[in-house]
């Protein structure tokens, strides 16, 4: 049954000039609002929800919120409310393709630095979403828009925002009902499965679940509808790295899938969590060391590899060739150029595998003495410093990273009593000393720009 008719007049001013696509819920319709020659969306839903108790209260209600969310990642809406006992919902008009064309069994994965960018985008709408207590409970690749922006990149925009509430049911039926309409039992979390009260997490998993399909064609679950959410409730997931064979899976972005793919909500990364590991991954992405992946250079630190490229030799009359640009790592100092952004590092030298890691995340650590910091180190990194040598580096005026035990409170303390910018603790982790650095660098161009 047609939800409306082409050339209705919804609400008095929006016309339904064609048919966008329709589902258990009702349908999406171009249409030109007459009043501003405007080109809309509208969102029409079945008479019957609106007839439910509460439902028009509760529909305005998120209609509000979703309206109230200014982000560049979510879709804008413009207007709300009923005609002839119909809900419906007017947004920007979107141009473009949904995440669903691009992903599935019949179509080549993405390539990870889209996959990651595309993801990247998602989460940073759920932080905003999420800040003011908006859950989606409804993501999947169909509500995930795909313009092309003005460089030819992806613009992400995140649809029917507070939506999914308007089929909401106690129990399996509803899910069921939604299954064999709409699939969304694959993106379900183990909390919709058991109709338990959903919070953020909720998103997270989706996201996940969307993310595992870009990087192996599959979702992590498939099968009958009551299957699946078996599957979501009880089955381990299938590493993607299982999944695809062959097809390299940087170890990063494996970890992230897996995290937000956690059984247990408390046990998810926030979205803000997500975006920045997000972040991090598009730094070692794309280039031919940085396509490898951290890891890979780590492993291969003590053997000879030819993605990190030698410094030109003063003078020299002709460029390296490809083999010298192979580089054996048994030399205490790596002899390279410095292309990324400058890291003193004053003490004992880092190991060659955290260099490495450091220099895929698109800084190059030098060594440094502690009364001869290079002018153009943007930050000073010190493990193991003692105080009196870390008060002389933050009386320089450097941004300064040190170490300690997470044990040592007593120490911590001090270092912050002291000026350091950031303390990362021991065992160093490079991931955890990147996210530092990147903080101290963000807050410093954020002071220097007030």
């Amino acid at each position: 049954m047609n939800v409306a008719e082409i050339g209705d007049i919804i609400g008095g001013r929006y016309q339904l000039t064609s048919l966008l696509g329709e589902g258990g819920m009702g349908a999406v319709y171009a249409a030109k609002q007459v009043n501003l020659d405007r080109d809309v969306a509208v969102k029409l839903m079945h008479a019957q929800y609106g007839m439910q108790p509460d439902a028009a209260a509760r529909f305005e209600r998120e209609a509000k919120v979703s309206a109230a969310l200014h982000h560049p990642n979510a879709v804008k809406i413009f207007d709300f409310g009923t005609d002839e006992g119909r809900l419906f919902l007017v947004m920007e008009k979107l141009v473009g393709k949904s995440l669903s064309a691009i992903v599935g069994p019949s179509v080549p994965p993405p390539p990870h630095a889209r996959t990651v960018d595309i993801v990247r985008q998602t989460a940073e709408v759920l932080i905003a979403a999420h800040g003011m207590g908006l859950v989606h409970r409804d993501l999947k690749p169909d509500n995930i828009f795909l313009e092309v922006a003005t460089d030819g990149s992806d613009r992400v925009v995140v649809v029917d925002f507070g939506l999914a509430f308007i089929a909401e049911r106690e129990g399996t039926e509803r899910m069921t009902q939604e299954g064999m309409i709409m699939g969304t039992p694959m993106y379900m979390s183990p909390e919709q499965c058991r109709a338990d009260a959903i919070g953020p997490p909720t998103d997270i998993y989706a996201v996940g679940c969307m993310l595992y399909e870009m990087v192996t064609q599959h979702p992590p679950f498939e099968g009958p509808t009551m299957a699946m959410l078996a599957m979501h409730l009880f089955q381990p997931v299938v590493p993607p790295s299982q999944k695809v064979g062959d097809k390299y899976i940087p170890r990063a972005l494996e970890s992230l899938i897996l995290s937000m793919l956690e059984k247990r909500p408390e046990d998810r990364p926030t979205a803000d969590s997500v975006a920045q590991a997000l972040r991090q991954l598009q730094l070692t992405l794309g280039e031919r060391e940085r396509a490898r992946g951290v890891e890979h250079l780590e492993g291969r630190a003590s053997r000879m590899i030819n993605t990190v490229r030698g410094s030109k030799v003063p003078d020299e009359p002709t460029p390296p060739s490809a083999e010298a640009s192979t580089v054996q790592l048994s030399a205490p100092a790596l002899q390279q150029k410095e292309t990324g952004t400058i890291i003193a590092v004053v003490g004992p030298p880092l190991p060659p595998g955290a260099e490495l890691a450091l220099r895929a995340n698109g800084y190059s650590p030098i060594p440094a003495g502690l009364g001869a910091i290079p002018p153009n180190a943007a930050a000073v990194f010190a493990p193991g410093a003692d105080i009196d040598s870390l008060h002389q580096l933050v009386s320089s005026g450097a941004l300064v990273v040190t170490d300690t035990d997470a044990s040592d409170q007593d120490r911590l303390t001090a270092l912050l009593a002291l000026g350091v910018s950031e303390v990362v603790t021991r065992p160093l982790k490079v991931d955890q000393l990147a996210k530092k650095l990147q903080r101290v660098l963000r807050k410093a161009k954020r002071k220097g720009n007030r």
